[in-house]
């Protein structure tokens, strides 16, 4: 998540209506709640920013030899080797996303209880996501192709 959380712009938090049905009751409610809450209080949002700044400084050697290679002026191995540069990169923003995520979990779990909710709903809330996702990662276009593709398509004919 690139912008800034409405709950941090407005000092209001917002449910979007597509996770309303995966939610389907008041305990997936306070799932999501508490996990956005979660955020708020580990200051995430600070942190993501300052490792966007790293990994952006990170990767700047890379970017003319990707905009060549978007533009098909340079030969697909110095692609690959700007890729292989950037895995890396990737690799350890991955990381600490998931990280940050994760302490949001458990930040939320504790806000759940403290409230008085069942935290093992939380379980069943987070299968439905991960549900809805796998559903979401699978649907094709009118052409049968893929909606969601990895990767930019200048190179994904590499990566796929």
């Amino acid at each position: 998540m690139l912008s800034m959380p409405p709950s941090l712009r407005l000092g209001k938090f917002t449910i979007y209506t597509g996770i309303v049905p995966i939610c389907q009751d008041e305990s997936g409610i306070a799932s999501v709640l508490s996990h956005e809450i979660g955020h708020v209080i580990a200051s995430h949002s600070a942190e993501q920013a300052s490792s966007l700044l790293f990994f952006g400084i990170a990767s700047l050697p890379t970017w003319p030899f990707l905009a060549m290679a978007a533009l098909g002026i340079i030969i697909e191995e110095l692609a690959i080797v700007c890729i292989l540069y950037l895995l890396p990169l990737g690799g350890a923003a991955a990381f600490f996303c998931r990280k940050r995520e994760s302490e949001a979990d458990f930040i939320g779990l504790v806000i759940m209880a403290k409230a008085g909710y069942d935290i093992r709903k939380t379980v069943d809330f987070w299968e439905r996501m991960n549900e809805e996702a796998t559903k979401k990662a699978d649907e094709k276009n009118e052409k049968g192709e893929l909606k969601y593709t990895r990767g930019p398509p200048f190179l994904s004919h590499i990566l796929m």
